[in-house]
């Protein structure tokens, strides 16, 4: 019988990717600024462009010299991507594992994606999240984005510092927090009104996907659902500026 690592037959095995291309001044610049990965190459268009003179700095301290290329090297490397005459190659985005996110986490403020699968919403949600004083990110192991590369641009490299956590029973997580002394409150149109809620203890807001919102076994788990008043000929708000005013909202309270 084979026994090889290439698995049952007729299966391939799955090759893990051995790096990322992270792309733009401010996610390369808070990559390397984290340190959280290992880095390979930084490809710069101008090394002697004096907007690369922070990035330059920071990977002298990891080791590294740029190496420069031309506009369309980089390119060809990140298809589609807005470089801005940079391209880092570091290791894959490594997840916080529970015990170490729980040691990182504290009032008054996590966030739960649940299932929003825009890369853009899922790094404008970090962005925003980071900036207010979140202690974490939580999403979802199946049908959600995840930190690539084009979320961490759309972040503006707030996925390098924020703690991120990736589960796969989001309601589980949900029940373990409370245990821990939070409250989850839950965006939803047909909520509470966001400043008539009680706001002020320890808080998980669970933000839900662009299309179908909160999922209903995640809306159990939670203590309270909250929207956002609104008025005018459109019905409903982008994930990741609902995200934004109920995290300012929940942040507001404890000032």
């Amino acid at each position: 019988m084979n026994t090889s690592k290439a698995g049952k037959r007729g299966q391939n095995p799955v090759k893990k990717a051995t790096h990322e291309d992270l792309f733009g001044i401010h996610p390369v610049t808070e990559a390397l600024r984290a340190n959280r990965r290992s880095f390979h190459t930084l490809y710069l268009s101008d090394p002697e462009n004096t907007r690369f003179s922070e990035i330059i700095s920071l990977a002298a301290l990891c080791g590294l010299s740029p190496t420069g290329c031309t506009p369309a090297q980089l390119t060809a490397m990140v298809p589609g991507g807005v470089h801005q005459g940079v391209v880092l190659k570091a290791s894959p985005f490594v997840f916080r594992d529970m015990a170490s996110f729980s040691d990182t986490i504290h009032p008054p403020l996590v966030v739960v994606a649940d299932g929003v699968e825009d890369p853009g919403n899922l790094g404008a949600i970090a962005r925003t999240a980071l900036c207010l004083g979140a202690s974490g990110l939580v999403i979802p192991k199946d049908r959600s984005a995840g930190p690539t590369p084009a979320a961490i641009k759309a972040s503006a490299g707030a996925l390098e510092h924020l703690p991120l956590l990736q589960v796969v029973n989001i309601s589980r997580f949900l029940e373990e927090s409370k245990e821990k002394g939070f409250w989850v409150a839950g965006l939803d149109a047909d909520g509470t009104p966001l400043h008539q809620a009680r706001l002020d203890g320890p808080m998980v807001l669970v933000v839900g996907g662009e299309d179908r919102g909160v999922r209903p076994l995640v809306r159990r788990h939670c203590d309270i659902m909250v929207a956002i008043p609104q008025s005018g000929p459109v019905s409903s708000l982008n994930a990741s500026v609902a995200a934004a005013l109920a995290i300012y909202e929940i942040r507001r309270n404890h000032f």
